[in-house]
């Protein structure tokens, strides 16, 4: 990322109470994949099953277009709820 981005500055440590290294080598290669530069953004509207998942939660998008042909996970950081069509809107962020 440094070489891509040169003026990005380092972020601080994140304090954890992993005690296995392998823990903290997963949730690094998670936050990473999270903020690599090929992140992309959606929004998404889906039937009354949108009540189930939350901000924060993780899902998994597939669609024949824009490289998800195989799948991605994103994480919702947003929801728009529409109770007279019975949709929920997620915005999708990964």
């Amino acid at each position: 990322v440094q070489s891509r981005y040169p003026l990005a500055p380092d972020p601080a440590p994140l304090p954890t109470l992993f005690d296995a290294s392998g823990d903290a080598d997963a949730l690094c290669d998670t936050l990473m994949d999270l903020h690599s530069p090929t992140r992309q953004a959606f929004a998404v509207t889906i039937g009354a099953l949108g009540h189930l998942v939350d901000v924060n939660d993780a899902v998994r998008l597939s669609w024949p277009r824009w490289g998800l042909s195989a799948g991605k996970t994103f994480v919702i950081y947003g929801h728009r709820i529409d109770a007279d069509r019975g949709t929920v809107t997620l915005k999708l962020w990964g």
